[in-house]
């Protein structure tokens, strides 16, 4: 048996180191987008540049108990590819939490193929739904 970590499993580690720097006290999530199985881009829960981080000033909270001082992982990826010139059409995102609704548009509209995340959160099955529509294939990671 060989010992070689997939490259799900070495681009998910990825996704878990990098969700160790946000900044959220609520839930640490990282994402990376990777194309042709390298990584391209990634990105973290954490306030938008020059903004004040919640491991700071604290959590502001909406109605729901979300955090409106972050901006998820997810768009922090793809937003970081964008300013960058880092096309994304055709890539596969890899993020340790289940995306949200906002952030499944978000995916789709960046041409993402293929979502990979470790665990569920939030309302998993209305985006599961809306990637399914959209034809991109998602996938639930367990452990190499």
């Amino acid at each position: 048996m060989s010992s070689r970590v997939t490259r799900d499993s070495m681009l998910m580690q990825m996704a878990e180191i990098v969700a160790l720097r946000g900044t959220c006290s609520r839930l640490s999530v990282g994402a990376v987008v990777a194309k042709d199985s390298r990584a391209i881009s990634q990105g973290y829960v954490g306030s938008p540049p020059g903004m004040p981080h919640c491991s700071e000033w604290g959590c502001d909270l909406d109605e729901g108990g979300h955090c409106t001082r972050t901006t998820h992982a997810e768009m922090n990826t793809l937003l970081f590819a964008a300013r960058n010139g880092i096309a994304t059409y055709g890539s596969e995102m890899y993020v340790t939490h289940s995306p949200c609704l906002t952030c499944a548009k978000a995916i789709i509209t960046a041409g993402v193929q293929r979502v990979v995340w470790r665990e569920e959160y939030g309302d998993s099955m209305a985006t599961k739904k809306l990637l399914s529509k959209a034809g991109v294939r998602f996938a639930t990671h367990t452990s190499s």
